[in-house]
């Protein structure tokens, strides 16, 4: 999809589509004129920026945006922006590709003129540029991996979003993260979903050290929860409840006026089954105000119960609903 080129009744009507049906996939490639002109594209890059704005406001269509590192004249430092400059567009998928010069294509003819050097087999990947250095290809490789674990799986959004505080740009944060990946060797070892969140967790500890982590543990938590109800939790993540709010989660879950108000998908079946298909947590901040807040603020410290209800998902991004309760 060339998303500048949408008009305002291709808009209206893409608000009323069903949730999930499309999926729209938008090659940006670059937000640096000078190299947007070296390969013939003409983008209006402001109006791409409402568009997309726009239909992500819907909730609706699923949008994957894509950059290509090793185009002529950018830098490393105009990738910097570029990726920031998307990324702020909060795609639900940020795809990092390498350039490949294809024989018949005009940029092979033209590689000489801008110092593009690349693989002499198939798939021909850029190597290094007059603008990028082979080093800085293979941090930008990093990169990528670590925006593909932590951003494009749908698993940490909120808990990268949080993360991105204590950075100035995101670019930064996901180059910190490559390097702290590469220092422990992680790159090397296969990890599960689990793993990652811990990683995550030392990643933040690790750069952030005078800092509580408390706060940084429950966005994990609530990450981890909007993706599954999860019944083996890490000792590094297991809060203790107060045995008289595990009373109340009981009976919340059996009381059939309650269900019907919270979960009516659920009615008829018995307190058991309910709670394998949901799940209450309690959290000392609120994170269902925070995360559809739009500003850049820390969450408010408040017990806030917080049910996950997987019968009911996102089709954009797979995540459970959720929404406050008054345990009584």
């Amino acid at each position: 999809v060339t998303a500048h080129l949408l008009d305002d009744e291709m808009l209206n009507f893409l608000k009323g589509v069903k949730e999930g049906l499309f999926q729209f996939e938008i090659g940006v490639q670059s937000t640096n004129m000078k190299t947007l002109e070296a390969v013939g594209r003409k983008t209006n890059l402001s109006k791409l920026k409402k568009v997309t704005e726009e239909i992500k406001s819907y909730n609706n269509i699923h949008q994957h945006l894509d950059l290509i590192a090793g185009l002529p004249g950018e830098s490393y430092e105009t990738f910097k922006k570029s990726f920031n400059d998307v990324y702020y567009l909060q795609p639900e998928k940020l795809q990092l590709g390498f350039l490949k010069l294809l024989r018949g294509s005009g940029l092979r003819q033209d590689a000489q003129k801008y110092g593009l050097v690349y693989q002499e087999q198939a798939p021909y990947e850029i190597l290094y540029t007059d603008d990028l250095s082979y080093g800085e290809l293979l941090q930008l490789k990093m990169i990528e991996e670590m925006v593909e674990i932590y951003y494009n799986g749908g698993k940490f959004l909120n808990s990268m979003r949080y993360l991105g505080y204590y950075f100035p740009t995101p670019f930064q944060m996901y180059e910190a993260l490559s390097i702290y990946w590469e220092e422990q060797n992680y790159h090397a070892i296969q990890h599960n979903k689990y793993q990652l969140y811990k990683i995550l967790f030392d990643f933040f500890q690790h750069t952030q050290e005078r800092v509580d982590v408390s706060q940084f543990k429950e966005v994990l938590l609530f990450d981890m929860y909007l993706q599954e109800n999860v019944k083996t939790r890490s000792e590094w993540n297991n809060p203790s409840i107060d045995p008289m709010d595990k009373d109340k989660i009981r009976d919340f879950f059996k009381d059939e006026g309650i269900i019907s108000t919270y979960l009516p998908q659920l009615v008829g079946y018995n307190s058991r089954q309910i709670s394998r298909m949901a799940h209450i947590e309690i959290f000392q901040y609120d994170w269902i105000d925070w995360m559809q807040q739009q500003e850049n603020q820390m969450p408010m410290k408040k017990k806030t119960a917080i049910l996950f209800n997987y019968h009911d998902r996102s089709h954009v991004l797979g995540q459970a609903a959720c929404y406050k309760v008054e345990l009584i």
